[in-house]
């Protein structure tokens, strides 16, 4: 949790201790807050995860590419002798 939520957490429950007349509406906000900041969360772990699969596929694609260069290069040069 980053500074600013924590700091948000601690003065709402700060607030809820002392029994402040909008608790209520206080704890809803908290609530609505929290539910938010996990779901922020969730879908930035989630992107995250996507952007690994991409390097991933990427870094798969340049190595067979790599692979099928090298295999040209050495399928020219035997046909025209130089192995």
């Amino acid at each position: 949790m980053n500074q600013l939520m924590l700091y948000m957490v601690l003065t709402g429950d700060m607030l809820l201790a002392k029994k402040h007349k909008a608790s209520w509406e206080i704890q809803d906000q908290m609530d609505q807050l929290l539910t938010a900041w996990h779901q922020l969360l969730q879908g930035s772990n989630s992107y995250g995860r996507g952007l690994e699969e991409a390097q991933d596929i990427l870094d798969f694609n340049n190595q067979a590419e790599k692979v099928v260069m090298e295999n040209v290069v050495f399928n020219a040069s035997k046909h025209l002798g130089a192995i």
